[in-house]
């Protein structure tokens, strides 16, 4: 039973499992590092400030057979441009689909965009 015990402790601490060997295995250092290197601290992640749509406004959509133009803030756009990081993925008769990672925003055209003669 002695000889069974004593085999279990040679083999955790030959695979690194007994308490003792990890607390000196982070003391290890690299010999070829120079002496007055210091480690670069961890970057915090970027985190980007989220993007206010609510003021963004799709002005006109213009249909043809070969392609589809939409205004949003004064600018033409094409599926695949982008606008403050989001990308056109869709442009509808009515509306705009924009992409942002997992965000997506719709905007939609505000009255049908045609005039009506009144006489």
């Amino acid at each position: 039973m002695v000889n069974r015990l004593w085999v279990l402790l040679l083999v955790c601490c030959a695979l690194g499992t007994w308490p003792a060997s990890r607390a000196h295995a982070e003391q290890l250092v690299d010999p070829m590092r120079p002496s007055e290197y210091t480690a670069p601290q961890p970057q915090r992640p970027f985190v980007q400030a989220e993007t206010d749509t609510s003021s963004w406004k799709l002005t006109a959509v213009i249909t043809a057979a070969d392609r589809r133009v939409a205004v949003v803030n004064g600018r033409s756009l094409q599926r695949g441009d982008s606008v403050d990081g989001f990308t056109v993925r869709n442009i509808f008769s009515d509306r705009v689909v924009l992409q942002k990672a997992e965000r997506k925003v719709v905007l939609r055209r505000a009255g049908t965009g045609l005039k009506k003669d009144i006489r």
